[in-house]
């Protein structure tokens, strides 16, 4: 609840500020105006909570963020959602994130725990709803969102079969899907190495849609 009341907040704040550029990558926010603000709250706080359940393997969720704030910085450098000192700040936090991997990557000697991946969920999801940049976001973010969907799955599922049959069934062997493939026996390396590859494809992706 606190999160949602807070990522309100800066959205109402983010829409007065900065109305023209999200109107111009936004061509319906007039109309909708209060759905963008109650829908962008949702977003910030959900991409908090994606990114934290994604930190569950050394490495996973800081390079994972490094390849997507890297692509954030790319679509802030053109038109429509041209903003400069954006983009450098999302190149900033990239390149930090990959200083940090040398100190989290497997075997990891420093964790980054709620306190970081909370703040960087929130963090790519502000800049986006910052600037209007919500389909490029998505895009770049989709394992964060995956990982998150695989945990309500998880959950809904073995509440509903539990209400049906009097047993609850689990429809990953664990949740979030990282821990699935790690009972699949994957090693950590080959899971962040799998999620990364898939990561720079949906950068590659949103580079050529930028186009």
């Amino acid at each position: 609840l606190f999160q949602a009341i807070t990522g309100f907040a800066f959205c109402f704040l983010a829409y007065l500020s900065n109305y023209g550029q999200i109107r111009e990558a936004i061509p319906v926010l007039k109309e909708f105006r209060v759905l963008y603000l109650l829908s962008s709250s949702i977003l910030i706080a959900g991409e908090s909570n994606a990114v934290n359940l994604t930190d569950g393997v050394d490495g996973l969720a800081s390079g994972l963020f490094a390849i997507a704030a890297i692509g954030l910085a790319a679509t802030l450098s053109s038109p429509p959602h041209l903003s400069p000192s954006l983009a450098l700040l999302c190149a900033a936090m990239s390149g930090a994130c990959c200083g940090f991997l040398e100190h989290n990557g497997n075997p990891a000697k420093v964790f980054m725990g709620d306190t970081g991946s909370l703040a960087l969920g929130a963090f790519l999801a502000s800049v986006a709803v910052g600037t209007g940049c919500i389909l490029p976001f998505l895009l770049l973010t989709m394992v964060f969102n995956l990982e998150m969907l695989s945990v309500i799955l998880q959950v809904g599922y073995f509440k509903w079969t539990k209400a049906k049959c009097g047993v609850g069934r689990r429809f990953f062997k664990m949740a979030p899907f990282h821990h699935h493939l790690e009972r699949c026996s994957w090693s950590e390396r080959s899971i962040v190495l799998a999620f990364y590859a898939f990561a720079v494809s949906l950068l590659a992706g949103n580079l050529v849609l930028s186009v």
